[in-house]
């Protein structure tokens, strides 16, 4: 099912800000005992406790063979290709957090300079 993808940052929910800047903070859900292979497996579901992404790990042997994630919409990007790197993803990820931090947040402190 194709999901609603965002057009710019400004458009981003902060939990999704949040989630891309600082990592998404897993929740376990439940596991299932299964079978890959003949070989005993254990798939794992998690879910965000900030956004209503959700991750399914398939684990055999201790090993991770395979992860799928289901993001919310507005999580992706659209055409993501063209937003730039990774890196500079993440950047303008962080500053339009830490705008919105700054501006609306109760908890966010102005430090002094150090010297």
């Amino acid at each position: 099912m194709s999901k609603v993808r965002v057009q710019r940052y400004g458009d981003m929910a902060t939990e999704h800000l949040e989630c891309r800047s600082w990592q998404h903070a897993w929740e376990h859900e439940v596991t299932f005992v299964t079978t890959v292979e003949r070989r005993k497996a254990y798939e794992l579901h998690l879910r965000c406790m900030r956004c209503p992404a959700r991750r399914r790990d398939m684990i055999v042997a201790g090993v991770v063979v395979s992860r799928v994630y289901d993001y919310p919409d507005g999580y992706l990007l659209d055409d993501a290709k063209s937003w730039g790197s990774r890196a500079v993803v993440n950047a303008n990820v962080r500053t339009e957090l830490m705008e919105r931090l700054v501006a609306g947040a109760g908890k966010t402190k102005r430090l002094r300079a150090v010297k």
